[in-house]
């Protein structure tokens, strides 16, 4: 009997999906589908046909990455939702020196993906031996290693991260762990 796997994919899905849908299905898709029994989950921030980096949106884009599940919020309505939560919790949001207000408005937009995807996860924990994580407009060089994912199965002190624009932390949009390594918390 195969292990079952979840692949998460996070984020502004319609951003750059045209151009990296085969490659994330070729380098770790398909890689993992050959030792695994694969779920894909996508949470989706539908940035609702707004322009990003000069580009008009398109979020049928959204389409051309294959899903067991899919979840998405228009912006504005997270937007509501992190205005809230901050307004109600009093709470201040600092990042690093270098980033404007529109670079901490979009970081804390990833956060919120990213808690949703931990929100589907903690509910399906029980479902998925691992879980993989992987921002949408990531372009993979190299096939996913089958090891990280064995190694997170076997010993739930794994946790795989990339060293991908460090910036003195773990970097965001890609992991790979056993799911219950973490507890999770529910407010964002």
């Amino acid at each position: 009997m195969r292990d079952n796997v979840i692949i998460c994919f996070i984020g502004v899905v319609s951003r750059s999906i045209k151009y990296t849908h085969k490659n994330l299905e070729q380098k770790l898709i398909n890689v993992v589908k050959k030792q695994y029994d694969v779920d894909i989950y996508i949470f989706n921030n539908n940035v609702e046909n707004k322009y990003i980096d000069g580009i008009q949106q398109n979020n049928n884009d959204v389409s051309l990455l294959q899903r067991t599940f899919f979840e998405e919020k228009p912006q504005s309505v997270i937007d509501k939702d992190i205005h809230n939560e901050i307004t109600s919790n009093n709470i201040v949001c600092k990042m690093r020196y270098d980033y404007s207000i529109q670079l901490i408005q979009n970081s804390i937009r990833q956060m919120y993906s990213e808690h949703q995807v931990g929100t589907f996860l903690e509910k399906n924990m029980n479902n998925y031996k691992c879980a993989i994580v992987c921002g949408p407009d990531f372009y993979l060089f190299n096939n996913v290693n089958l090891k990280h994912i064995q190694n997170s199965i076997n010993n739930d002190e794994f946790v795989y991260t990339t060293i991908v624009n460090d910036a003195q932390g773990y970097t965001n949009g890609f992991y790979i762990g056993a799911l219950h390594l973490f507890t999770f918390q529910t407010p964002i």
